[in-house]
């Protein structure tokens, strides 16, 4: 009985530590999703901002070139 034990206890063991390995393996995953996330943004944020930019111009160079 008590070596039946053991040996759950050993399965229970080697379970929870494959779970944990799981775990920071997805956390740091998600970490660099993250990261990628952030940088996207960023690269998105400057191309409206260029884009805006690029409109605004336009807009201005019609009502100069139409007045």
């Amino acid at each position: 009985m008590a070596e039946q034990i053991h040996e759950r206890i050993i399965t229970l063991e080697t379970y929870v530590a494959e779970q944990e390995k799981t775990i920071t393996e997805l956390s740091d995953v998600l970490a660099e999703q993250w990261r990628t996330i952030e940088s996207l943004n960023k690269r998105l944020d400057r191309v409206q901002r260029f884009l805006e930019n690029i409109e605004a111009s336009n807009e201005a160079g019609q009502k100069h070139t139409a007045g």
